[in-house]
């Protein structure tokens, strides 16, 4: 479906349309009547175009930088489609916005990647660039009695692999890339028609020919987009389930001795395991109900609790930000101050977030 749609705008896209020249040279006294017409008029001359194939060409190639481009994580395993949509797409308002900070982002999964593969490759065979790719993705998952318990970054798969908790996974490359839903003909379909774009824009500067506003800002995505494609070429694209890593013999592990007292999350009072993997309650003993918990106490609130609706949940939000800030200023936070935290955010952590805080899925 990808392959089509790059097919289709590299076709709509091409040299016939994106010949992004002054609109109409002809004089004011010849023009149309109706200047609307002047939106579709017949494109056989090399120093006039439409206004329709200015924009065609120019949204166009910037759809393919800011939509195909990106290559987004992994989501979690209770979001819907309506919620995966609504990421990409605002993951695309981010790079219209500040493609240096989804730039940034790419540069730390790129050479994040480069030291897992240098790291693990000596020890585990088979072990390339895709697979730290897939890693960095959030594409393992530790399962415990067949049920994600939290995403495996590459501290928490090295630890519990050591500790002979997990075994390592023994994914291929080839199976990772069939998950993948993109490949190397269509990025290359996308990188040439990109560069067909900037090739026209540099052979109208040697022309003497004027370029729109709109095409130097499509320029610029444009030139953008080798840089990203550069640091993900190995990124595997769009893929939505993550590969489980399950807890040998389905047991509730305690981790000991290497890690750090404050990073053990709350203790639950249990005695024993029974056949069927149900804990007993008892006073005497205490383990951790997870394996590699979080620094964080609060719930995880990435899959929310289906039985209650939106709207429920926006009234119950309501109620504590009124109570905490006040009537007016509560409201002032849920209109204004926490859209604009949600927004902004992901601008900070695209730089520098390390750890998945309390949505451990």
């Amino acid at each position: 479906m990808i392959f089509l749609t790059l097919l289709c705008l590299f076709f709509f896209s091409g040299s016939w349309n994106t010949l992004a020249l002054p609109t109409d040279l002809r004089p004011p006294e010849i023009l149309p009547k109706d200047h609307l017409q002047s939106i579709f008029i017949r494109e056989d001359r090399f120093d006039s175009r439409s206004i329709y194939g200015i924009l065609w060409s120019c949204l166009s190639i910037i759809f393919a930088c800011t939509w195909i481009t990106v290559h987004p994580n992994i989501p979690a395993p209770g979001d819907s489609q309506w919620t995966v949509l609504r990421r990409r797409v605002a993951i695309m308002g981010y790079f219209i916005l500040a493609p240096e900070f989804v730039i940034m982002w790419a540069a730390r999964q790129h050479f994040g990647a480069r030291y897992l593969t240098k790291k693990y490759a000596e020890d585990h065979t088979g072990w390339m660039r895709v697979h730290s790719f897939f890693l960095i993705m959030s594409g393992f998952t530790l399962h415990e009695g067949g049920k994600s318990v939290r995403v495996l970054v590459a501290k928490d798969l090295e630890k519990l692999s050591k500790s002979g908790k997990i075994t390592w996974p023994t994914i291929t490359k080839e199976e990772i890339e069939d998950r993948s839903k993109g490949d190397y003909l269509s990025k290359t379909i996308v990188l040439f028609q990109t560069t067909w774009f900037v090739g026209q824009c540099i052979a109208r500067g040697a022309y003497g020919l004027t370029v729109t506003e709109l095409e130097v800002v499509t320029l610029a995505f444009a030139s953008l987009t080798g840089v990203i494609y550069f640091l993900w070429w190995d990124k595997p694209l769009d893929i939505r389930c993550p590969i489980p890593v399950h807890l040998l013999d389905g047991a509730l592990w305690k981790i000991e001795g290497d890690i750090e007292k404050e990073e053990t999350g709350p203790q639950i009072i249990l005695s024993k395991i029974s056949d069927q993997g149900i804990p007993e309650k008892d006073e005497n003993v205490a383990v951790n109900p997870n394996p590699l918990p979080t620094a964080s106490i609060h719930f995880d609130t990435s899959t929310p609790d289906p039985a209650t609706t939106r709207m429920q949940r926006f009234r119950a939000f309501r109620r504590r930000a009124c109570e905490e800030y006040g009537t007016l200023f509560g409201l002032g936070y849920i209109f204004i101050a926490f859209p604009l935290n949600r927004f902004l955010g992901a601008f900070a952590n695209m730089p520098d977030c390390t750890t998945l805080g309390d949505k451990t899925l």
